[in-house]
């Protein structure tokens, strides 16, 4: 992973992952050495100190389960994902999530498309509660690009 950071024009800062994954790098004997045990250790590193060894800032773990079955069938998961590990370049964001530089432009940026949305619709007694009501909405269109591609690495099925 570290050889492939070579190869980026902007070296990755951020990686993304399951937990599997996750796991499998926490327990791998050349992360323990990297770390300074030895192959019979048996530690599991944390995942600042995975993120250390592999030269990056943090690892970003996301659970990779949703439910495929249908309503009122017995529960089945599958994975949205393969095992798979992402390096990408996250530059300084704003307190809003956008990137503060065009100097650093990161690997995928979301922009706000529009305005923020937002209002209420009143309702007669019966069409919402006993004595009727008020629904509130909200809403923002967001439109995600993938704006510096050479600042990002997929490594695909890595189990």
């Amino acid at each position: 992973m570290t050889d492939a950071k070579l190869t980026m024009l902007i070296p990755g800062n951020v990686g993304v992952t399951n937990q599997r994954v996750m796991n499998m790098l926490r327990r791998h004997p050349k992360i323990a050495v990297a770390l300074g045990g030895s192959l019979a250790a048996g530690r599991y590193a944390t995942n600042d100190e995975v993120a250390q060894v592999l030269g990056l800032d943090r690892i970003e773990v996301g659970n990779t389960l949703r439910q495929t079955s249908k309503r009122g069938q017995s529960l089945v998961t599958g994975q949205i994902w393969p095992d798979s590990f992402a390096i990408h370049y996250q530059g300084p964001m704003g307190p809003d999530g956008m990137g503060l530089s065009a100097d650093s432009p990161n690997f995928l940026t979301t922009f706000q498309w529009m305005d923020i949305v937002s209002g209420e619709n009143p309702y007669r007694p019966g069409e919402m509660g006993l004595w009727g009501g008020v629904g509130v909405y909200t809403g923002e269109s967001l439109v995600e690009k993938r704006v510096a591609p050479f600042a990002g690495y997929l490594f695909a099925n890595v189990l």
